[in-house]
């Protein structure tokens, strides 16, 4: 049996849509607006974000990477209360391919995550400015 991993991630921060694992544009580059497929309005038949990156991966090592990335993007900022306090909502898809070697059966299925940014009291965290609209947002 042979896989391989489609991923994608996006963080859901102050009511917007940020591809997580797109590649840095110029400034002067305007990123593509990312819009939210339903499954009914795909060829695959899965839900999809038009001009969304897909990463694949067919080894432990790669996926490792690809999630890595997708961390490192996300918007974090220290509060009162959380010294690395996420800003946004994270949510990552796997889509799962196996092929069996025999019979070149391919099974696929797909697995969503989601990480809820977890709300803080305004008075306890000490959020003002950005961290207030984001807390806001949250």
């Amino acid at each position: 049996c042979t896989a391989e991993v489609d991923v994608s991630m996006y963080e859901l921060y102050c009511d917007a849509l940020v591809d997580l694992l797109k590649e840095p544009t110029r400034p002067s580059q305007k990123a593509p607006d990312l819009n939210v497929k339903l499954a009914q309005h795909t060829e695959s038949g899965l839900v999809e974000v038009q001009n969304g990156t897909v990463c694949r991966a067919s080894t432990l090592q790669e996926l490792t990477d690809i999630l890595e990335l997708g961390v490192s993007n996300r918007s974090t900022h220290a509060t009162k209360m959380n010294a690395a306090s996420s800003r946004s909502h994270l949510v990552m898809s796997f889509v799962i391919r196996s092929t069996n070697r025999r019979s070149g059966v391919v099974t696929s299925g797909k697995l969503t995550l989601v990480d809820l940014a977890g709300s803080e009291r305004v008075d306890k965290s000490g959020a003002e400015g950005q961290r207030l609209k984001e807390a806001q947002s949250i």
